[in-house]
């Protein structure tokens, strides 16, 4: 059976939030080791006047190596800044617009890629987050994003929770895959 890939926005809907790609496989979000992991973080100043800085924090799990950050879009200028495995975005002097203002333009966002470590085991779990500071503000925190990392997809685990083995092609893509399952 062949399937049609769309990415979804899985989590409640908020201008501030955090997704992952390529989107995990099955109820434990299965990645693959081997995978170039991009985040996307989004943000909107909901606020009711423009937003002068704003800082996105974004703790990197240890299973990524951090030195294959890389930044790969953003809306803004920006620049960054990496100590240990935290990564901070800085969006100074945007003056981003509030979203009752202009809808639209309220928004921003960046995009990054990253690889997890070699020797990560079978099965590790990886969280990640950001935080999201408006000029002088507490900060927001997105949604969690959750997943398993492992070698190969499993063809099933012990509660059978995943039942099929799917191959995806081509890979690298040019936005457009192929998904093959051995089950219809």
């Amino acid at each position: 059976a062949d399937y049609n890939y769309e990415s979804l926005l899985r989590c409640a809907y908020d201008p501030n939030d955090k997704q992952i790609n390529p989107l995990g496989v099955g109820e434990q979000e299965f990645i693959l080791r081997d995978e170039e992991i991009t985040y996307l973080l989004r943000f909107q100043n909901t606020g009711n006047d423009y937003a002068r800085d704003i800082r996105l924090i974004d703790t990197i799990d240890p299973i990524f190596d951090i030195r294959s950050f890389e930044l790969v879009n953003s809306s803004h200028n920006v620049y960054t800044e990496i100590l240990d495995n935290v990564v901070t975005f800085y969006f100074d002097d945007i003056y981003l617009i509030d979203s009752t203002t202009n809808l639209e333009e309220s928004q921003g966002f960046v995009s990054f890629n990253l690889k997890i470590l070699e020797d990560t085991p079978d099965f590790s779990v990886v969280n990640n987050f950001a935080d999201i500071y408006f000029d002088f503000n507490p900060p927001i925190r997105t949604n969690t994003v959750t997943n398993t990392v492992v070698e190969d997809f499993p063809t099933s685990t012990e509660d059978d929770r995943i039942e099929k083995v799917i191959s995806v092609h081509p890979n690298p893509t040019d936005g457009r895959v192929r998904i093959r399952s051995t089950q219809d």
